[in-house]
């Protein structure tokens, strides 16, 4: 009797557990933030793009080279890219699920 109910206990935290572990869509406001953005800007040109949209911060990247910043909005990361040129790429991540995340095509701010 006792170890039937340590059993159900565990499966019950197991289950809160998982639904506690919410996923996340790709933040709404993805595409207008990134249209916002060109080729050249400088991280104080970029900051003030991103101080119109809010709840978004921008912050050191962790990910290394080439990725020097990256604005954080909920479950969407975008990490940018400025080089010595001023702002080249952006990558968007997202988290989707428990152990899932999903990401758009890397965006090219400088091709034609």
């Amino acid at each position: 009797m006792h170890s039937r109910c340590f059993t159900n206990l565990t499966c019950l935290v197991c289950l809160i557990t998982i639904g506690s572990c919410s996923s996340h869509s790709q933040w709404s406001q993805t595409n207008e933030f990134l249209s916002r953005l060109g080729c050249g800007m400088s991280e104080e040109e970029v900051a003030v793009v991103v101080a119109k949209f809010p709840g978004l911060k921008l912050q050191d990247s962790e990910r290394g080279t080439p990725w020097d910043k990256v604005a954080v909005k909920g479950g969407t990361t975008i990490d940018l890219d400025f080089r010595d040129l001023g702002l080249r790429q952006a990558e968007v991540i997202w988290v989707d699920g428990i152990l899932s995340a999903e990401s758009l095509p890397v965006h090219d701010f400088c091709s034609p």
